[in-house]
């Protein structure tokens, strides 16, 4: 039997954009996004049961088992970028996660073919940064760098529940009424219908860990509170410690690519550690 019906409030739905697997620690198809179909031109239902060595070329099957065996943990993320899932087709960027024994992939259009030099970009970002001690001044700042990488309409920091920096246009955005993020989440566009998850029964589908699961109801009453068409959430941690997180909100749909999802989360754990020693200073000062 196969649960093909979206539900979005558990988790158990992508976005239109992106196509989902579960696979299971052998590697084979337990949950299956049902808009598969529009990148392999297999429908959802055949796929499970299936290895990835009879769904993808030999050589993605070889390079995302590559990625695989670098997976710490289910907090960390594999990338394959521009990959040909079918020859001809346009090229995917693949993200790639653990999940229990298994594993959960995604895979989305390319939406930056030419994006530059990652580590002089951060090494630019850091260097705009505002010296000194005020925490305020300090995430501002880094908010403000966030928005350049990312071209949301708003970025805010959030440090243990409170507002302490935003940049962008408009007013200070609504107050963040979701839980901490642990797991980052970009919104794609809050109006497009959620694509099925195909599974069959009592399967574990890893798609409450993917970064573009569809919307929840809790989550989709504050976008619209935000009047956010989009948006992009991601924790701020150090050492393991979620210290706050970091809201990028559009007026209109926006997709980044991974690589520059990756860019804002690494860049936003540089700006949390500086945080943490702006805090501490203040404590000892006062």
């Amino acid at each position: 039997m196969l649960a093909t019906k979206p539900d979005a409030d558990a988790g158990h739905a992508i976005q239109p954009a992106v196509f989902h697997l579960t696979l299971s620690g052998d590697l084979r198809v337990q949950c299956v996004s049902a808009n598969i179909s529009d990148t392999l031109s297999v429908p959802a239902a055949d796929c499970l049961g299936r290895t990835m060595a009879e769904l993808f070329p030999a050589e993605t099957v070889h390079d995302m088992r590559n990625r695989m065996a670098l997976l710490r943990d289910e907090g960390s993320v594999e990338h394959l970028f521009g990959c040909e899932l079918v020859d001809g087709a346009n090229p995917v960027d693949v993200s790639i996660y653990r999940a229990g024994d298994g594993f959960g992939v995604d895979g989305e259009s390319q939406v930056d073919h030419r994006f530059g030099d990652v580590t002089g970009l951060i090494e630019g970002m850091l260097a705009r940064l505002k010296p000194g001690n005020d925490l305020n001044a300090l995430a501002t700042a880094g908010a403000g760098q966030i928005r350049s990488l990312t071209g949301y309409d708003s970025v805010s920091i959030h440090l243990r529940g409170q507002l302490v920096g935003h940049s962008g246009r408009g007013p200070t955005p609504p107050e963040m009424t979701l839980a901490p993020a642990e797991i980052p989440f970009m919104v794609i566009d809050r109006t497009a219908d959620p694509v099925a998850i195909v599974t069959a029964d009592r399967n574990y589908c890893a798609i409450a860990r993917s970064e573009l699961r569809a919307v929840r109801a809790d989550e989709a009453l504050w976008l619209d509170s935000a009047g956010a068409k989009a948006a992009f959430l991601f924790p701020l941690a150090s050492e393991g410690e979620i210290l706050g997180h970091a809201c990028c909100i559009s007026t209109r749909p926006r997709h980044i690519s991974p690589k520059r999802r990756g860019v804002a989360k690494l860049f936003g754990t540089l700006v949390a550690l500086r945080l943490q020693v702006a805090e501490l200073r203040s404590l000892r000062s006062g």
